[in-house]
């Protein structure tokens, strides 16, 4: 077989894996198959259950897909491998540059549709700010998990809830849930965190990245005996702070209470 990217997509988590000495041509091909992972991700949004195969037949079937499998002789072929979710990505070493791969892939005439202004007066103005790393967590619950607050919904203006989330050693972390008013995305830091993608949990490493749309089933806890870290991405932006610190207070309510506290939280569990 020719070199290879494995991209593993089991559901929406995504690893890419390059070797230190990589050349241009693979660095080419990695960025050719971002942009096939990207639109194989937009044709399977209708769900995170394929049966096995699905995701080669959906490139076989698709134009644009096949067109970007033989452009510019990059891509060669994509195999759904063993049936497992796990999309083997091959390539040419053909003289192909990333600059030539690259031109290949964009026509930069061609801009898709950007989102409509929101800022429409005629001078810029200073209105960014700057969270240092070293401040102190915002909330710590039980010494178990620390949260900082980088940036929620009341700084952006309800477009995002950006969390930086420590969890102590064996500090645990939710099951199974989903959410019906927004996606959450997670993005490990630092140590080992299980996370859940709706079919199996998984050891997340760093700079392993799971997405989760709206309706997804997902999970994550730290199991290990090292402390882990991730960042929480939710979009649109929630109170989710409102939900962290109201966990701690769970014990002094009802069974009703519980469960109508959970449902305004925007948290279902799934047994």
């Amino acid at each position: 077989m020719a070199p290879g990217i494995r991209i593993a997509t089991s559901a929406w988590l995504t690893t890419f894996a390059m070797a230190p000495d990589a050349s241009s041509r693979d660095v080419a091909a990695t960025l050719a198959a971002n942009r096939l992972l990207q639109l194989i991700i937009a044709r399977a949004s209708h769900t995170d259950r394929s049966p096995p195969g699905a995701l080669a037949k959906i490139v076989a079937d698709d134009e644009k897909l096949s067109g970007i499998c033989s452009l510019g002789r990059l891509i060669l072929g994509v195999e759904d491998h063993l049936g497992t979710g796990t999309l083997v990505v091959t390539h040419s070493t053909d003289a192909l540059t990333a600059k030539e791969a690259l031109m290949s892939l964009v026509n930069p005439r061609a801009v898709p549709p950007y989102p409509p202004q929101r800022y429409t007066k005629d001078e810029a103005e200073v209105s960014a700010w700057l969270r240092r790393g070293t401040e102190p967590p915002d909330y710590d619950s039980f010494g178990l998990v620390q949260y900082h607050y980088l940036a929620n919904q009341k700084a952006t203006d309800g477009d995002y809830g950006l969390y930086r989330v420590e969890i102590a050693p064996n500090g645990g972390g939710p099951g199974p849930h989903f959410h019906r008013t927004m996606s959450e995305a997670f993005f490990v830091l630092s140590g080992t965190v299980k996370l859940y993608d709706g079919t199996d949990w998984v050891d997340g490493q760093p700079n392993d990245f799971l997405y989760v749309p709206p309706g997804g089933i997902h999970g994550f806890r730290n199991e290990a005996d090292a402390p882990t870290s991730l960042l929480m991405l939710f979009s649109p932006g929630a109170p989710r702070e409102h939900y962290f610190e109201g966990l701690a207070h769970l014990g002094d309510m009802t069974d009703d209470e519980r469960r109508e506290w959970f449902i305004r939280n925007d948290n279902y569990f799934v047994e």
